[in-house]
Parts: structure tokens; sequence; C-alpha cells
């Protein structure tokens, strides 16, 4: 049950930070996770966007 939670936290984080302009603090707050993980997923995704 935590994995499917844990999952669809990573989930919404990583659509916040795509979709939105709001601030890593701010959709922590919104989704009530650390601040960290939702930093650590911007890490995540910014290091496997490829440049163009």
């Amino acid at each position: 049950m935590e994995i499917a939670r844990a999952e669809k936290e990573r989930a919404f984080v990583t659509k916040l930070l795509q979709k939105t302009s709001l601030a890593i603090p701010q959709i922590a707050d919104i989704i009530g996770v650390i601040v960290a993980f939702a930093e650590d997923l911007k890490a995540s995704l910014s290091a496997s966007t490829p440049f163009f």
C-alpha cells in the first residue's frame, strides 16, 4: 500500500514540476511531501531531459 502511495506522490510531483511554475516548497506543501523529495525529483528530471 505504501509503495502505491509513494508512486502516486512521485507522479503528482513530477506533473506539477513539468506543468506549473510553482516553487518546489509550494509543490511539496500541496502534496504533503518533504522539500528534499521534490528537489530530488526535479534534479532527476533535469538529468534525464535531453538537450535540444
